[in-house]
């Protein structure tokens, strides 16, 4: 799968900023569809790198800020919960699928 001592030595501070970074490039560029794949791919970035929380709380916020695509924002919500289940958080996992 992953070899998960080699994502240990990643700066998450700088990764952080440059996420916040190309979020912002992709928002100007006005194609939903890119932001929604960036979106994606980040949350799976996060996966690999063992921070659930980080990628469940991505999701949450990036399915507030998405117009118009219900269904995204249910996928993006259903995504986050699963991610919270992983951490054995119940509350929150029913919460974003129920």
């Amino acid at each position: 799968m992953y070899d998960l001592q080699q994502t240990a030595s990643i700066n998450h501070a700088a990764l952080d900023a440059q996420v916040k970074e190309a979020y912002s490039t992709y928002l100007k560029s006005n194609k939903l569809d890119l932001l929604i794949k960036f979106v994606i791919m980040i949350s799976e970035l996060y996966e690999i790198l063992g921070r659930l929380d980080q990628s469940a709380a991505y999701l949450v916020k990036m399915a507030n800020e998405i117009p118009d695509v219900n269904l995204m924002v249910a996928i993006f919500f259903e995504r986050a919960g699963l991610f919270y289940l992983k951490q054995k958080s119940h509350r929150k996992f029913a919460f974003y699928t129920g």
